[in-house]
């Protein structure tokens, strides 16, 4: 995939990481950027709960507008001095009434959408990365909000299990691979067969292919381990990015991440490149 257009979602307290890891990504893809920045409903003093009278009450929105303003201009000024702008940048706020399924709407016109995972997201922010990353269709970059200004997202780990969801996170991120010239591949089974051998060197010939030298590291595991050990294979390696097929879990549509890729998204360390 070639990656021209990166979205990056903000919103106060867990941007950090994602403008880093946008930063990064518009300079190695030479990407135009576009800021979303996510505005919440400033909350209302109890003096203004109890607000009585068309002038009180008019007084109440003003001072809500101006919040709401004072939020997104200091959101749009972070932005702006976080990523150089040679190959463009946008900038939006969303209502503070955007629902997840909005933000997975807007991501469907970009190659790549990064958002920051708080290190104590709240529901909502949970749930905007839960439809990003499932119902959106676009590759989404989750960057931890302690990412380290020098990451360079140049050392990728692979996480491999044959599957439609594996296939398309490995398509996804094939130009964060070329790049690197390599990948580390990481494989969770059980031990009790090596069915999947013929497979993987299957794989091996695929990547070698588009010129990135596969690199095979199997654990043994049972599958409510993988995104644990996932993580820990990556992080002993030195991986600086983990790139990965999403699941979902529902019996009629598949709208909440299923225990491994939530395993993995609460954990981890470093950014994720999920697709499902």
């Amino acid at each position: 995939m070639d990656i021209k257009h990166i979205q990056v979602f903000l919103q106060a307290g867990s941007s950090q990481g994602a403008l880093i890891a946008a930063g990064v990504c518009a300079t190695k893809f030479e990407a135009f950027v576009d800021g979303v920045g996510l505005t919440v409903e400033p909350e209302l003093s109890p003096a203004d709960c109890f607000a009585v009278g068309a002038s009180a009450i008019a007084d109440v929105g003003r001072r809500h507008e101006a919040a709401l303003r004072r939020a997104a201009d200091a959101m749009e000024a972070e932005f702006r001095a976080a990523i150089r702008p040679d190959y463009g940048l946008g900038w939006r706020c969303s209502r503070p009434s955007e629902l997840p399924e909005d933000c997975a709407a807007r991501a469907r016109t970009a190659d790549l959408t990064v958002i920051g995972r708080a290190a104590h997201p709240d529901a909502f922010h949970r749930q905007r990365i839960e439809a990003l990353v499932l119902r959106s269709g676009t590759p989404c970059l989750i960057v931890p909000q302690a990412l380290g200004g020098d990451a360079r997202l140049e050392r990728p780990a692979l996480a491999w299990n044959g599957s439609r969801e594996s296939k398309r996170a490995m398509s996804d991120g094939m130009d964060f691979m070329r790049r690197a010239g390599r990948v580390d591949v990481l494989v969770v089974h059980s031990g009790a067969s090596d069915d999947e051998a013929p497979g993987l060197q299957l794989l091996m010939d695929h990547l070698a292919r588009h010129g990135v030298e596969g690199r095979l590291h199997r654990e043994v595991g049972s599958p409510g381990e993988s995104g644990r050990i996932l993580l820990s294979s990556a992080e002993t390696l030195g991986a600086d990015l983990l790139i990965m097929g999403a699941f979902g879990r529902s019996q009629a549509v598949e709208r909440v991440l299923g225990g491994a890729t939530r395993s993995a998204l609460s954990h981890a360390h470093l950014p994720i490149l999920m697709s499902h």
